[in-house]
């Protein structure tokens, strides 16, 4: 593995704070006056590469293993909206791909009958494409940020098959896969694998404004492996047509999956990734998927609503604060202020966060800092700026740098923060 070169670093930061898709081929290295004062800093940075030169969107290969994301640069707009921008590395810390990515996330979808999200192996990569025409003022509607227009790719997991950039809007997921608009009007429905399941061409769309609506999330509606699609939802919340996600086909008569309610969490009752929580008044019963039923009474004050699972640990939020408990009902830790597990769709077992917020100096932008505990409720760390969990992994901001590391907090990549440099804007 070699080591990244102090241009190839600012290069990509650069690309990446502009908000517009990289290019395959960088400009000359003349049109970038690199600070190696700021760069070069080996004894802090850590970033090791499987290319040499800038690699601007994911090469397809069989070898990387499990693909995570990478913070690499930001920008910050108006009224103090701050866009972070990631790559893909392997779980180790090599570097794939340059941060040319506005987003990366698992490929999900919410089971509306279990009230849970659920993942597939695979990587939902957005970008962004400079925005040809201004779309019209719409507040119920989503029209990407600022000068610039989303586009969205769907990839494994471990980055052996990838569709590119290809899908303007991901309209649906469900458990055969996504359903994406393209950037040429159709859509095309893609399974966990990466295969195509079915296409609507852009000239025989059975959905009338399927285009249109969407720009806007709350025209489809997915239970189980349907879709129903309601485009004037502001005025008629009723929908003209479901879709089967399985072979594409559309109908107007109400399926099976949207006969009833919707299902989730019942008051005192939820479904976990694992088995299911009761409580009845202070008394909590865990049954879990293999066989094992847990009980105990909480003493923790009066219990509300609000409480989650993940792995072998529950929080119990109440009058008295947030409790972490273990199944056998041991109090690992009182918290007095609100504390959250970082994923509960991930097979990996959550660390616990809490994240503060405060209006800056110019009280338009907003500073975040978040405190990280292991699942026992120990401080693991405190930093600058958001982070979070991808898998077993961490992605963290602080104050001088953008960090990948696992859940010990050890580094695997570690760049300076190019907000940091304290570098002119012109330069």
């Amino acid at each position: 593995m070699r080591r990244a070169a102090p241009f190839a670093l600012c290069l990509a930061l650069l690309l990446a704070a502009c908000g517009a898709p990289a290019a395959t081929e960088g400009p000359s290295a003349a049109a970038v006056e690199a600070h190696w004062d700021v760069l070069e800093a080996p004894e802090a940075n850590i970033a090791n590469r499987k290319y040499e030169g800038y690699a601007g969107e994911l090469i397809v290969s069989d070898g990387y293993g499990p693909l995570v994301p990478y913070i690499g640069g930001e920008s910050e707009g108006g009224y103090g909206e701050r866009t972070y921008f990631f790559g893909l590395a392997t779980r180790e810390g090599l570097i794939v791909t340059d941060p040319v990515y506005t987003a990366v996330s698992r490929l999900s979808w919410y089971d509306t009958d279990e009230g849970l999200s659920f993942s597939h192996d695979a990587l939902v990569l957005r970008s962004a494409v400079v925005r040809e025409t201004q779309p019209p003022e719409n507040p119920y509607v989503y029209t990407g940020s600022g000068n610039y227009d989303d586009r969205y790719g769907i990839a494994a997991l471990d980055g052996s098959w990838y569709t590119g950039q290809i899908f303007t809007y991901i309209i649906s997921t469900c458990p055969l896969g996504a359903l994406g608009v393209t950037a040429s009007g159709g859509a095309v429905m893609i399974s966990p694998g990466g295969e195509e399941l079915w296409r609507w061409e852009p000239d025989a769309l059975p959905l009338d404004g399927l285009a249109e609506a969407a720009v806007s999330w709350y025209p489809f509606e997915t239970r189980g492996c349907w879709m129903s699609y309601t485009p004037d939802w502001m005025a008629d919340p009723t929908p003209i047509a479901y879709v089967n996600l399985s072979t594409g086909e559309v109908q107007s008569a109400v399926p099976e999956a949207f006969a009833g309610g919707a299902g989730g969490r019942a008051r005192g009752y939820f479904r976990y990734a694992g088995g299911t929580v009761e409580t009845r008044a202070n008394v909590i019963t865990i049954r879990t998927d293999s066989g094992e039923e847990y009980e105990f009474t909480a003493e923790y004050g009066e219990i509300y609503s609000h409480y989650d699972i993940s792995g072998d640990r529950l929080l119990l939020s109440g009058r008295d604060g947030t409790a972490l408990v273990d199944f056998s009902g041991r109090e690992l830790r009182r918290f007095t202020d609100s504390v959250e597990f970082y994923r509960l769709d991930y097979d990996v077992p959550a660390l616990l966060m809490r994240a503060d917020m405060s209006v800056g100096e110019d009280e338009l932008s907003t500073d975040i800092r978040t405190t990280i505990y292991d699942r026992d409720g120990g401080l693991l760390m405190v930093t600058d700026g958001p982070a979070d969990q991808f898998g077993d992994r961490l992605l963290i901001v602080d104050g001088d740098s953008y960090r990948l590391t696992d859940l010990e907090g050890n580094d695997l990549i570690r760049l300076s923060r190019w907000a940091a440099a304290d570098i002119p804007a012109e330069e």
